[in-house]
């Protein structure tokens, strides 16, 4: 099953990487409430920053249409290393 919550929710756009000054490991961590799981950076030409391994994450917690996924980016001097993934389940 294609999943578009999946594709949209992987990406960081470029304005927040810009605005906040991040730079990004070459592997991320995802922690959610299942554990730990590692993902690999990737670059779109409009500097919008994607990793690898987020539909892993989406399956895993089964995630549903109206579920919302909080993605706190954890960062040593502006360079994230993890992404701590909460899910609030919607209806």
């Amino acid at each position: 099953m294609f999943c578009w919550f999946c594709v949209l929710c992987k990406l960081i756009p470029a304005i927040v990487v810009k605005e906040h000054r991040l730079t990004f490991c070459d592997r991320i961590k995802y922690i959610d409430g299942e554990g730990i799981m590692y993902g690999a950076k990737g670059k779109w030409s409009d500097d919008r920053i994607c990793f690898k391994g987020w539909d892993r994450i989406c399956r895993r917690n089964r995630l549903k249409e109206f579920d919302v996924v909080h993605c706190e980016m954890l960062h040593i001097r502006k360079k994230v290393h993890s992404i701590k993934i909460t899910i609030t389940r919607g209806r």
